[in-house]
């Protein structure tokens, strides 16, 4: 018995630094990590999708649209009847409804209503795209300045 918790103690004593060791990181790996967790390169990665899906509706509205639609109906009925004797009857009514409609819409000229918007919505894309790589470089910058102090510390 105080031979097993002997070898329990010396295994638990000298395999548990083992396993708790980490490995340590490359100046890539600390940059890809910094870059993926971090909420202004998040945030700027939104802004960019959001300013090319404007830019892509904006181009959108140029395009010519095609709406087509149907509505087929069915009201049954039971008017009563009297029969020439007094009895008194049913009598069965259906009345079918059917209706369709086209509407096709091609404007001829969108920018006469903001001649600039798409054109500062393409500038706005450009912008977040820099934007988002002006943050990437900076979060780089700061990660290659912390990595070496720690290095040269």
């Amino acid at each position: 018995m105080k031979t097993q918790l002997l070898i329990g103690v010396l295994l638990l004593t000298f395999a548990t630094p083992i396993s708790w060791s980490q490995n340590a990181l490359s100046l890539e790996e600390c940059i890809d990590i910094a870059i993926s967790r971090n909420h202004e390169i998040m945030a700027s990665k939104l802004q960019t999708k959001e300013a090319e899906i404007d830019l892509r509706s904006q181009k959108r509205e140029r395009l010519p649209s095609l709406q087509i639609s149907a509505n087929n109906s069915l009201n049954t009925s039971y008017d009563p009847k009297y029969d020439e004797v007094g009895n008194l009857e049913y009598a069965h009514a259906n009345k079918y409804t059917n209706q369709g409609s086209i509407d096709f819409s091609l404007p001829l000229w969108v920018e006469a209503t903001n001649p600039n918007l798409t054109r500062a919505l393409k500038l706005n894309a450009e912008a977040s795209k820099a934007n988002l790589k002006h943050t990437e470089k900076q979060i780089k910058l700061t990660v290659t300045d912390k990595f070496y102090a720690v290095v040269i510390a």
